[in-house]
């Protein structure tokens, strides 16, 4: 039966194929960016905060599965993950592209990890809210146009390791904003449909993000919140990540002056 879903999923990717036409992927992406915001917003955002949330219940308490990510373009990259189950403990740490490195430790165990980075591993899931900024634009691949879903696809690849590259964005011909954007990796697929839009600092950004991967077809819900160019606490860059670290450690502690 798992098979069968698996199957049904990946076909389901690409059935529309079969009733595209082709584009011209340069024009559909300047599209995309104008309804985005436009390039010079895009292009302003030099620290970005991401906050995704999914709560339910389960056994009469209440648990919420916490995402904190935390970008300082182009280079850094700062985590701090609570799956809501105490079976699974959760995560804090940070990469660096300048240094070639990453360190995290588990908020439970304190199991320290470290290891050498191989790109901006990042790209992959950022560019699901900002496809493009200042120090990265994904090369365009393919364009098709699906007139009976009314959705334009886009082929695209990111910078990062080779199994982390190739994002494909599904556009609403009406918004042309991307309501879904398939991660392609060698191992599997991953959905991530996009929905209910906001513009913050003029940036239009979805704060609902639904994700389906093909190993595993429950679909995951996520509440979402941004922050862009806030101010941080630049000793996270270089300190070894803490258990006791909070989910806001990225933030500049502010002091009174007197």
């Amino acid at each position: 039966m798992r098979l069968l879903r698996i199957i049904l999923f990946l076909a389901g990717s690409y059935a529309s194929f079969a009733r595209s036409e082709p584009c011209n992927v340069n024009d559909v992406w300047e599209r995309m960016i104008t309804a985005k915001g436009g390039r010079q917003r895009l292009q302003s955002v030099q620290t970005f905060a991401v906050i995704e949330q999914h709560s339910w219940w389960q056994f009469l308490k209440r648990r919420t599965l916490d995402y904190r990510y935390f970008y300082v373009l182009p280079d850094f990259w700062w985590i701090w993950q609570d799956s809501g189950d105490e079976r699974f403990s959760g995560t804090v740490g940070w990469a660096d592209a300048a240094r070639q490195t990453w360190m995290t430790v588990e908020l439970d165990s304190n199991r320290f990890s470290q290891g050498k980075l191989t790109g901006r591993n990042w790209e992959y899931d950022l560019a699901l809210f900002l496809p493009e900024h200042n120090w990265m634009k994904p090369r365009l691949l393919t364009c098709s146009v699906d007139e009976v879903a009314e959705t334009t696809a886009v082929e695209a690849e990111v910078s990062g390791p080779a199994d982390f590259r190739l994002l494909r964005f599904n556009l609403l011909n009406r918004t042309m904003l991307p309501i879904r954007v398939d991660q392609v990796h060698e191992k599997y697929r991953t959905a991530n449909f996009l929905e209910d839009y906001v513009s913050i600092d003029g940036i239009m950004l979805p704060t609902q993000h639904r994700q389906v991967t093909s190993s595993f077809l429950k679909p995951l819900t996520l509440k979402v919140r941004y922050r862009i160019n806030p101010d941080y606490d630049p000793a996270i860059m270089t300190r070894r990540p803490n258990p006791k670290d909070s989910p806001d450690a990225w933030m500049r502690i502010k002091t009174n002056r007197h």
